[in-house]
């Protein structure tokens, strides 16, 4: 039942379909097909591939998630980043960076508003196949979404306010400001394999 799109974005933006296409083994070696003819050439601007990827709402009973691939340098952070916060809606952001030429800072903004991650891949020191598989893998399996944490009203200011969604390997820290000495009770809830669940913690 999951659909997936394949878009290229450089001064102008292009895709393997008109629309999403469901994920039938036709369908995915038809993509990589589109994806193998794909060449490098012109600048890197990601709005572009971000108007494309999130201008059309995404179906109701589905969460689109969306991955970025760069291996340039992308500028105009900030129209970048004040695009994803006026797009996202519900989907879930993830950001690769392939090399050392990449925007770190504009990269680890999209994963962290887009409540995903982002990964930076080394050509000279990893093995590229090894790093997709992995990649793939945590997309795969997300342990805990729509997270939500109450900490019983002894913390405040607490950063970041959109928690992302926590995936296999991964830990998420959050930072705030203790009001009062003292033991707390609080709860982390969120949604897992479909379910909400609450787990109670504890600190001194």
């Amino acid at each position: 039942t999951d659909t997936f799109r394949v878009i290229r974005f450089s001064e102008t933006s292009s895709e393997f379909a008109a629309a999403p296409v469901i994920a039938t083994p036709e369908n995915i070696q038809n993509g990589l097909a589109y994806v193998e003819s794909l060449g490098g050439g012109g600048g890197t601007y990601m709005t572009a591939g971000i108007n494309r990827a999130l201008d059309e709402p995404g179906d109701e009973n589905t969460l689109r998630l969306v991955t970025f691939l760069t291996d340039g340098y992308i500028g105009n952070d900030f129209e970048v980043l004040k695009l994803v916060d006026e797009k996202i809606g519900n989907s879930r952001l993830f950001a690769v960076g392939v090399g050392s030429g990449v925007n770190t800072y504009l990269l680890d903004e999209i994963g962290s508003r887009g409540r995903g991650f982002t990964r930076y891949i080394d050509p000279n020191s990893e093995d590229l196949v090894a790093a997709a598989k992995e990649l793939a893998e945590r997309l795969h399996s997300p342990v805990l979404t729509d997270i939500e944490v109450n900490f019983g009203g002894r913390v405040s200011s607490v950063y970041p306010s959109q928690i992302p969604d926590l995936f296999t390997g991964q830990s998420i820290r959050l930072v705030g400001t203790y009001s009062q000495a003292g033991p707390m009770e609080g709860t982390i809830s969120g949604t897992a394999n479909g379910k909400r669940v609450t787990i109670p913690i504890q600190a001194e």
